[in-house]
């Protein structure tokens, strides 16, 4: 039912016209256990400020031995410097996760540099757990 979920996410991603790239990212989790996860994923554009991401995550270190090593996440965020005409781009989401029950994410990232190739980014979630990560996302012509 669950993987189901998602992937029903990704197709209305998909079937709205977003063009889909890849990201990956880093976090550390701040929750009832420490832990350091490690994910992949698929970040949209839908028209000029909407980027809607799906992500699985799997931690690479926990603090406490716990069942649930996997994570989903589906967030959509509102880009206020869309264009890049700034170095660094705020951007602020929210979204649904799934980790052994669902979740409400609240997501704020700031992206930086003008690369040609490759977008870095720091990110504030909150939601199954307080994290901060460094994200890489694809860069898109023009876009951020």
């Amino acid at each position: 039912m669950r993987v189901c979920l998602l992937v029903l996410m990704l197709a209305v991603t998909r079937s709205l016209g977003a063009q889909l790239r890849g990201e990956a990212a880093i976090d550390y989790v701040r929750a009832a256990h420490e832990r350091v996860e490690v994910s992949i994923g698929a970040a949209g554009r839908l028209g000029n400020y909407l980027r809607p991401t799906l992500r699985f995550s799997a931690d690479v270190w926990n603090g406490a031995d716990t069942s649930a090593v996997l994570r989903a996440e589906y967030v959509v965020r509102f880009m206020l410097d869309p264009l890049g005409q700034t170095a660094w781009g705020l951007s602020v989401g929210a979204g649904l996760g799934y980790r052994a029950r669902p979740y409400l994410a609240l997501v704020a990232d700031l992206e930086a540099g003008r690369n040609p190739r490759f977008r870095p980014a720091l990110q504030v979630t909150l939601g199954g757990g307080t994290r901060l990560g460094v994200v890489i996302r694809r860069s898109t012509r023009g876009l951020r």
